[in-house]
């Protein structure tokens, strides 16, 4: 049965509270630089600052037409600018949120291809400043919402109305694959560690799980038509990056305790068998790589 959500509980907005509503006034010029890249115009930043303000729904109606990536409030931002850090409020809010007729299957595509390119491409890089990164740096745990926008089960699938039921269309969550070992590796080769780095999202259990039972029977190599095949000096450099990581010149960070997580899951769990000796040719020093530790 779909809902709606015309309006939410604003209770969790403070506005009555002077200091939380100058707090969050004076915090927006910082939301809407982080989302320069994502959001491009009035019209999709509009909504969201009423929103992250006084915890207003946008005009569904009136943006009902407007199928474009540069939409409004999607799922990422709903939880992310919502001011509960609560996992039932948000999962709820999730929930309300993907089973209300108002929102179109574009709003929640657009929120998981966003958060998952937020939270792992772009804080993978090798960033030279702190303050002049054009996306979003959340202030609630990353793995929180993973957590809520992916829920326990991988393979979920979400059927969507159009605005005048003609036909329905079916979302299914994300899927990642083998080539996202590059990107770990990518965050293992930052030399300035920065603020921003420090919630790279393969970090956390729940993530690096999903990751893994993406990949786990993907032979990668041989689909595309076999293309996958020029990629695999890539995947052995980011291998040769994940063994050789030295954690002890890093001490105990997360990103020690990050790649320990993924070496014993490398070491133990099931793969692809090209994938799984790959991993320990390079673990016997059959497989040499030049200049690792640059891209």
């Amino acid at each position: 049965m779909k809902q709606t959500i015309k309006k939410i509980d604003i209770s969790f907005w403070k506005n009555q509270d002077e200091a939380w509503h100058l707090a969050r006034n004076e915090n927006w010029p910082s939301i809407e630089f982080m989302l320069s890249n994502y959001k491009q115009t009035k019209k999709s930043l509009t909504p969201i600052k009423d929103y992250y303000l006084k915890g207003k729904m946008p005009n569904w109606k009136g943006l009902r037409e407007w199928s474009s990536d540069d939409r409004h409030l999607d799922l990422f931002l709903l939880l992310w600018l919502h001011p509960s850090h609560d996992e039932a409020v948000l999962t709820e809010l999730r929930d309300l949120y993907i089973n209300s007729y108002q929102v179109l299957m574009a709003d929640v595509n657009v929120g998981f291809k966003n958060f998952l390119d937020s939270q792992i491409l772009r804080i993978s890089a090798g960033y030279k400043w702190f303050d002049k990164i054009r996306f979003p740096i959340v202030d609630k745990p990353n793995d929180l919402l993973f957590k809520v926008m992916f829920g326990d089960d991988y393979n979920a699938q979400f059927e969507f109305d159009d605005w005048e039921l003609r036909f329905k269309e079916i979302f299914e969550l994300p899927k990642t694959d083998l080539y996202e070992i590059w990107i770990m590796s990518g965050w293992l080769a930052v030399e300035n560690m920065l603020p921003v780095h420090q919630n790279f999202l393969f970090q956390y259990s729940q993530p690096l799980e999903w990751w893994y039972d993406c990949v786990k029977n993907l032979d990668y190599f041989a689909i595309n038509n076999g293309k996958n095949k020029r990629l695999e000096h890539v995947i052995q450099k980011a291998l040769y990056r994940i063994h050789h990581f030295d954690t002890e010149k890093e001490g105990d960070t997360c990103r020690t305790n990050f790649v320990k997580r993924l070496r014993t899951m490398l070491d133990e769990r099931e793969f692809v068998a090209d994938f799984k000796q790959m991993w320990l040719d390079v673990k016997a020093g059959k497989i040499e790589v030049e200049n690792p530790w640059e891209w």
